[in-house]
């Protein structure tokens, strides 16, 4: 149960006491009444506790009243104070990349020379570790410069 749960069962719980101050007043009217003149005192001991009695209920039905007026009235939802939505760090920005095509008209040589770099760079290595022998190399090199 929450708060509010258990302060509205607290405020049903103790309301009463006012109905039987109500009915003890009655009660005692009655015996007034049906005693046939029991005295002037007591006939004024009973109009001051009919008054009483109808000033607690007056009170009590404006109580009830703004109680039942609060009541109606909808309860505001605040977003708390520490909110993890309003502390979280904002996103970085970052440039955007946009990348541009550029043609380049000597691709293809400058593809060709590599490759043909890489080749030879192959061979000397295959003659280094004893692949191949110095006069393979030689065929293989010439090969290689023929076809350019």
């Amino acid at each position: 149960m929450n708060d509010q749960e258990r302060q509205s069962s607290k405020k049903k719980q103790s309301g009463g006491g006012k109905g039987i101050l109500i009915a003890l007043g009655f009660i005692i009217l009655m015996n007034v009444i049906s005693a046939g003149g029991g005295g002037v005192i007591l006939f004024f001991f009973a109009i001051a506790l009919i008054i009483v009695i109808l000033v607690i209920a007056v009170k009590a039905g404006k109580k009830a009243a703004q109680k039942k007026s609060a009541e109606s009235v909808p309860v505001r939802w605040t977003r708390p104070d520490n909110d993890r939505r309003q502390n979280a760090p904002k996103p970085v920005e970052r440039p955007v990349y946009t990348p541009q095509a550029v043609y380049n008209e000597n691709a293809s040589a400058e593809n060709f020379q590599r490759d043909r770099q890489r080749r030879i760079a192959q061979l000397d290595g295959f003659l280094k570790n004893g692949i191949i022998d110095k006069e393979e190399y030689k065929v293989l090199l010439s090969r290689y410069e023929r076809n350019i």
